[in-house]
């Protein structure tokens, strides 16, 4: 009875290992919907290092997804069970790194470095260091003044910097530029960077960086809010424009709890 139980336990864990493989293929050949179902099949109970692979794949697919707190938390849960890789550390960098916490990013990618042992992976690590290092340089801020000094000039007719722009200028900037009739079904960059400007003139906010536009928050008297969240929120009628000048709490981040 021992010996079938212990050989029953042996061929389960193979075939989740095997899963977890599949799906890792999967997540990179940008087949989620595969890789989910795998995931969710595979899911362990008996052994610890099943547990250790299931997180680090489901934080991997759900970075995938962008869902960076989501695979925040999954690659925490694999780190915390002793998942020790170059690929996990680069996955939470990454993960954190877009959730704008560019100090621990900056550490996990340092570890990943170390203890790559693929050129290839080098080279992406190297990249994402080099776009937090743009951050302390001030290059990323000159490129979102950037982007909202060329939509200035196509909307207002003039070039000019958004620390100049009167009240009737943002009003302009705001209908034409950031909630057009006509806009794309996503907030373009500049649209993101436009909303992040006013955030830091009208609300006197400062930045708070990530890796691309999408990540950006302006922080508003010690709350962080998200350009894309809000321009999103107002779009569906979560938020309304005159809200946009009062800057509710509920409006300070998207649900993920309520959604877990």
């Amino acid at each position: 009875m021992f010996r079938w139980l212990v050989r029953l336990f042996y061929r389960k864990k193979v075939r989740r290992i095997e899963n977890m493989s599949r799906a890792l293929k999967a997540i990179g050949a940008g087949e989620l919907r595969d890789a989910g179902a795998l995931i969710q099949e595979s899911r362990p109970t008996e052994f610890l290092e099943d547990l250790q692979l299931y997180h680090f794949v489901r934080g991997r697919f759900h970075l995938e997804l962008l869902e960076f707190e989501a695979a925040e938390c999954h690659l925490h849960a694999a780190f915390a069970l002793g998942f020790r890789r170059p690929a996990l550390y680069l996955s939470l960098g990454l993960a954190k790194a877009r959730l704008r916490r560019l100090g621990e990013a900056h550490e996990l990618l340092e570890l990943a470095r170390r203890h790559a042992t693929e050129d290839e992976e080098r080279q992406v690590i190297d990249a994402l260091l080099r776009l937090i290092g743009e951050v302390r340089t001030g290059r990323a801020r000159q490129q979102l003044e950037g982007l909202a000094a060329e939509a200035g000039a196509r909307v207002l007719g003039r070039r000019g910097r958004p620390a100049d722009w009167k009240k009737a200028d943002w009003q302009k900037l705001l209908e034409r530029g950031v909630f057009p009739e006509d806009a794309p079904a996503e907030p373009t960059d500049e649209m993101i960077a436009l909303m992040g400007c006013w955030l830091v003139e009208h609300h006197r906010g400062a930045w708070e960086f990530g890796l691309e536009p999408a990540d950006l928050a302006v922080r508003v008297q010690d709350v962080a809010f998200s350009p894309l969240h809000l321009i999103r929120s107002v779009r569906t009628g979560a938020l309304s424009r005159a809200e946009l000048d009062t800057l509710p709490m509920s409006a300070s981040a998207p649900r993920f709890y309520e959604e877990a």
